[in-house]
């Protein structure tokens, strides 16, 4: 069992459950290969607490501990957080370890806004979790990783780094589709992840950390992949399902201001360690915020600027403008279509406040917010979200 019952009805005998998703909460796997129980990410690779064995001085290439055991590398290289002589803590990064030396290699200082200093024999130094990859790939390699290697091409992280899901159960060609949108406009786009002590519930991690970036995990299909947020006027991906007048079961219910959007924004911006990359414009609906922040500073620290434009441009127009809801029950209980989707929709029984649809849409994109699928049925219920084309379309 990989899921909770939701809803348990005796009305068409309906049964729904909480999907995998939502089973990420937790490792799914409850013991470790050592045979100690443990469902928290990180357990052991983040905040295990050893000491300096021998001294280290301020720009060595190692450090040298009483026990390495929970020291790990994830992309290439590895943070330890020493206790300097000072009493201050500082972190040093370190590409290898030495097992029979009780040894990190590699090893080099000044990171994380702390500063290199000597630290003596008998100081603490605790272990830390550092992700440094795509975001995409590092969700990839947290769903799969098991520690032994074997599970498929990303299965490259420590054993409790990992839910250890079958590769089977995710989407790869879809994870490198979505990956290959998610591309600053010149150098790399990299996560600079610091994890200090062990995650209890590994969805609120993954989805508060890359939320900031419009990223989500879902399930399509019945396998994990992600959506990404898209710019709602041109998006890069479309699904090749499209809503037409044919499909409607009933008439649509059409909200013209989404209820669950409180506010609209004169500024929308996407904050990064060293600095904040906007948009400003006057709001078309009230009531009316200043700010909406994408807060990346705790993660993103190389190439800010190029990956702060990339994100700002996906991801400003559903914080300047309110969407119209449109909800509707369509024929078919296999579309495909998963909430983040973008598909296109013509309708000439759909009335909207955008001047450019006054008289129904034509070939529209939307956004999926919602999808529930009746097999017994046979229909699809869809909340759809629509955004103007631009301020001008808004109805003012």
């Amino acid at each position: 069992v990989i899921s909770n019952i939701k809803v348990l009805s005796s009305t068409r005998a309906r049964l729904e459950v909480y999907d995998i998703v939502y089973a990420l909460r937790s490792r799914p796997t409850p013991a470790l290969s050592s045979g100690d129980p443990q469902t928290q990410l990180f357990s052991g690779l983040a905040g295990s607490q050893t000491t300096i064995a021998t001294n280290y001085t301020s720009g060595s290439g190692t450090v040298t501990l009483t026990d390495e055991a929970n020291f790990e590398t994830f992309d290439g290289s590895g943070v330890a957080k020493l206790t300097g002589n000072s009493g201050a803590f500082f972190y040093v990064k370190f590409t290898g370890v030495n097992a029979g030396a009780n040894q990190l290699t590699g090893v080099t200082g000044n990171h994380f806004d702390t500063t290199d200093e000597d630290a003596s024999s008998g100081n603490i130094a605790y272990s830390c979790a550092y992700i440094n990859t795509h975001p995409i790939t590092a969700i990839w390699r947290l769903l799969v990783s098991t520690g032994s290697g074997v599970n498929g091409t990303q299965d490259l992280y420590p054993e409790s780094a990992g839910f250890a899901l079958p590769e089977a159960w995710i989407d790869i060609d879809d994870l490198r589709a979505w990956t290959g949108i998610v591309s600053a406009s010149a150098g790399s786009f990299l996560t600079d992840i610091l994890i200090e002590e062990p995650v209890e519930d590994g969805l609120h991690f993954i989805g508060g950390l890359f939320a900031e970036l419009g990223i989500f995990i879902v399930q399509s299909e019945g396998q994990l992949t992600v959506r990404v947020a898209q710019d709602p006027s041109s998006p890069s991906i479309e699904p090749d399902f499209k809503i037409s007048d044919s499909l409607l079961m009933d008439f649509p219910s059409v909200d013209l201001y989404d209820p669950g959007v409180p506010f609209t924004f004169n500024r929308v911006e996407v904050k990064s360690y060293s600095g904040e990359t906007g948009t400003n414009q006057d709001a078309s609906v009230l009531p009316i915020r200043d700010t909406l922040t994408f807060d990346v500073s705790s993660f993103i620290r190389s190439n800010e600027g190029a990956i702060r434009t990339e994100v700002r441009d996906r991801v400003d127009d559903y914080g300047l403008y309110v969407p119209e809801k449109v909800s509707l029950r369509i024929r078919g209980a296999f579309t495909g279509l998963t909430p983040g989707d973008m598909p296109r929709i013509t309708s000439s029984q759909i009335r909207s406040r955008f001047r450019s649809s006054h008289q129904g849409y034509s070939d529209r994109i939307v956004f999926v917010s919602t999808v529930q699928e009746d097999p017994i049925g046979g229909t699809t219920e869809l909340d759809l979200l629509v955004y103007p084309l631009s301020r001008s379309d808004d109805y003012i």
